[in-house]
């Protein structure tokens, strides 16, 4: 029985040991660069919950070891709901860009639907040796009638095993792109509205 007791001691300083010297876990987020300009007066912009792959719900940062094996840090973590993270830096992206400053937060009021409403399903987000790569399916529809969808991919320049950092850097500026890619098209869809009313 006192040894029994002993090496329980034992485990249990062991484990105490191990809790202190564990090396506290790095949290990242994703960021909207400001460079897009400022937010302004301009149509009301509503941004349906972003969709994201199965295997992205989780906190740890996931790393792509190959084409069918990924990795999940249980150092490198984000901050927030990764799903969360890309629709608020979506919104700030699309605001400075269009510009805007009527952002309508999801679900919309049908009496105060949005002028135009954006979907966005991220069908991949990978960290790959030399690249991150970002595909979504993006649908556009706006009150007057008007309707678009594109499957839109994008890429950036990645280091070989990058740190966290630098992931959410990468990805960061792929949803910038994305954002000055659907403003694009919401410019066109207005400029065509105007005709329409002229």
């Amino acid at each position: 029985m006192k040894i029994m007791t002993q090496w329980l001691l034992a485990v249990a300083g062991l484990l105490m040991l191990s809790c202190q010297t564990a090396t506290p876990p790095n949290y990242y987020r994703l960021d909207a660069p400001s460079s897009l300009g400022a937010m302004a007066p301009g149509p009301s912009l509503g941004l349906a919950p972003v969709e994201i792959p199965e295997y992205l719900v989780r906190s740890g940062l996931v790393r792509d070891t190959n084409d069918l094996e990924v990795e999940v840090s249980t150092s490198e973590r984000w901050a927030e709901p990764l799903e969360s993270g890309i629709a608020r830096i979506m919104a700030l992206n699309l605001a400075r860009t269009l510009p805007t400053n009527d952002i309508r937060p999801y679900p919309w009021n049908n009496k105060r639907s949005p002028d135009i409403a954006i979907r966005i399903k991220v069908t991949e987000l990978r960290n790959l040796p030399e690249r991150a790569t970002l595909v979504a399916e993006t649908v556009i529809s706006t009150q007057d009638g008007q309707f678009t969808s594109e499957l839109i991919s994008l890429q950036e320049p990645l280091t070989r095993s990058a740190p966290g950092d630098a992931i959410a850097a990468a990805y960061s500026a792929l949803f910038a792109e994305l954002s000055e890619a659907l403003a694009k098209k919401i410019q066109t869809m207005m400029a065509v509205k105007a005709d329409r009313a002229s």
